[in-house]
C-alpha cells in the first residue's frame, strides 16, 4: 500500500523540528520527533531518512537498516531510502543486500550518482574493477553532460590504489570536455603535466560555487573534523568568554566557523574566492565584514592586523606554504597567532617538495616540510600540533595535523 500524502506543511513542520533539535545537540530528542510521527502515519522519505541518519550517527547501524526497510513497503519509489539501505548495508558488512539496493536504485535512476558510487565502492573493495569501470561507465553514459562525473570517478579510483584508472577517466573528461578549466589541473597529480605550487583559482571558484547549496551537509555527511579543531583552537589560546579577539577566518567558506569564533571576537572578518559560499556566510550575520578575494592578494593589501587567524582545512588547496604563510604573518599582531590543519602526508612516501596533488584536487604535506615553513615564514616553533581524522573520503580515514603557532618577535 502506498503512502498516503499529508499536506506538505504538516511535514515540513515536523521535519524542522526534528532538524533544529538534531544539529542544536539533541539527537534523542529529534529521534523521538521522528519516530512518533512515523508511528502515527504522519511521515514522508525525508522525516525517515533523518531518524535513519540520526540512528548512524549514534552507530545503531542495525536499527537504521531495519527502520528503512520496514519503510519501503510505504513508497511506490524509494530511491534515497534505496541508496542510504545500501550504504548502511555496506557499512554492516551485508554487501549482497547493499548491491541488490543500490541495483535497484540504478534501474530506476541510471544515472544516480551516490548510487553508482557506493556499488563501484563496493566492487573496488572486492578487487573486481572491471565491474567498477562498468558501473562508472552506465552513470556517466546515462547522466547529463558534465565533466564533473569523471572527476568524481577518477578520485575514487586514484583514492584505492588505480591511478592508472584514474588517469583513464581524466583524459576521457579532457576529450569529451576540451574546453573545461579543470581537467589539466587534476591530471598533473597522476603525471601529465607540472604540478602547480596552488590550485588555481578559478578552479576553486567554480568548485565552491557549484558546490555551495550542498556544502554544510556534504561535510557533515564525511564527518568533517574541523568544528572539532576551533572548539579545540578557542580552549587552547584561552579565548573563552573573553571577546576581545580580532579574527581572520581565511578561506571562511559559508562561514560554520563563524558562528563558533563570534562570541570570542571583538572583530571577525572572512575571506574566500567564492562569491555563492560567502552569501551564505553572510547569512549567517555573525561576521563583521567578507571579502571576495583571493587570500594571497587580500593578504598583501589589507591594512587590518589580526590576532588571530584561523585556516582549517583551507591550506590542502596549496602545495607551496612558504608565500602564503609569509603573507599570513605580515597580517598578524606582534603577538598573534596562526591556527590550520593539513592533510597529512607519510614522510615515506614524500618527495623532495615536501607536499603532493592528489587527484582530488586537494595537497597533502609532511610535517618536516610544514615546520620548515612555518620557522622560514618567520614563526615559533608550533605550541600545539595534533594529528586527527581530518574525514572520511570513500570510508577512508583522511588523516591530517593541526597546528597553532605564534609569530616571532624580532630580537
Amino acid at each position: 500500500m502506498v503512502a498516503s500524502k499529508k499536506p506538505d506543511t504538516e511535514y515540513a513542520e515536523i521535519l524542522t523540528q526534528a532538524f533544529v533539535l538534531q544539529k542544536t545537540g539533541m539527537p534523542d530528542a529529534a529521534l523521538k520527533v521522528c519516530n512518533r510521527a512515523i508511528d502515527n502515519g504522519q511521515d514522508n522519505e525525508e522525516i525517515i531518512l533523518l531518524a535513519a541518519k540520526i540512528y548512524v550517527e549514534q552507530g545503531e547501524l542495525n536499527a537504521a537498516r531495519t527502520l528503512l526497510v520496514n519503510s519501503m513497503p510505504k513508497f511506490s519509489e524509494y530511491l534515497e531510502i534505496g541508496v542510504a539501505l545500501g550504504d548502511i548495508c555496506n557499512k554492516l558488512g551485508l554487501t549482497v543486500e547493499a548491491k541488490q539496493h543500490l541495483r535497484s536504485v540504478l534501474d530506476i535512476s541510471p544515472d544516480h550518482p551516490l548510487a553508482t558510487i557506493i556499488l563501484s565502492q563496493i566492487q573496488v573493495k572486492e578487487g573486481d574493477f572491471n565491474s567498477v569501470c562498468t558501473t562508472l561507465d552506465n552513470g556517466i553514459s546515462a547522466s547529463r553532460p558534465d565533466p564533473w562525473i569523471y572527476y568524481l570517478a577518477a578520485t575514487m579510483l586514484d583514492n584505492f590504489g588505480r591511478p592508472d584508472l584514474a588517469a583513464l577517466y581524466l583524459l576521457r573528461a579532457k576529450e569529451r570536455y576540451p574546453n573545461d578549466i579543470h581537467h589539466s589541473f587534476f591530471l598533473s597529480a597522476v603525471g601529465d603535466g607540472v604540478v602547480p605550487e596552488r590550485a588555481p583559482i578559478d578552479h576553486l571558484r567554480e568548485l565552491f560555487d557549484k558546490s555551495a547549496d550542498n556544502y554544510d551537509s556534504h561535510l557533515n555527511s564525511i564527518g568533517n573534523a574541523s568544528p572539532r579543531h576551533i572548539v579545540e583552537i578557542i580552549e587552547h589560546l584561552n579565548l573563552e568568554g573573553r571577546g576581545d579577539t580580532s579574527i581572520l577566518d581565511a578561506g571562511c567558506g559559508t562561514g560554520m566557523n563563524g558562528d563558533l569564533l563570534r562570541p570570542h571576537a571583538s572583530w571577525l572578518e572572512g575571506v574566500d574566492v567564492s562569491p555563492k559560499m560567502l552569501k551564505q556566510a553572510e547569512d549567517r550575520g555573525c561576521y563583521d565584514q567578507l571579502h571576495c578575494r583571493d587570500m594571497v592578494e587580500f593578504c598583501c593589501h589589507t591594512p587590518q592586523k589580526y590576532d588571530l587567524i584561523v585556516l582549517t582545512d583551507v591550506l590542502s588547496y596549496f602545495g607551496a606554504l612558504g608565500e602564503i604563510l609569509d603573507n599570513l604573518r605580515r597580517c598578524l599582531t606582534d603577538d598573534g597567532h596562526i591556527a590550520f590543519s593539513v592533510e597529512l602526508l607519510d614522510s615515506g612516501t614524500a618527495d623532495k617538495a615536501g607536499f603532493k596533488l592528489a587527484v582530488n584536487g586537494r595537497y597533502s604535506h609532511s610535517l618536516e616540510y610544514v615546520m620548515d615553513m612555518l620557522n622560514l615564514a618567520g614563526y615559533a616553533q608550533p605550541e600545539f600540533e595534533r594529528k586527527d581524522i581530518l574525514r572520511q573520503e570513500f570510508g577512508v580515514p583522511v588523516y591530517c595535523m593541526v597546528f597553532i603557532a605564534r609569530k616571532r618577535t624580532a630580537k
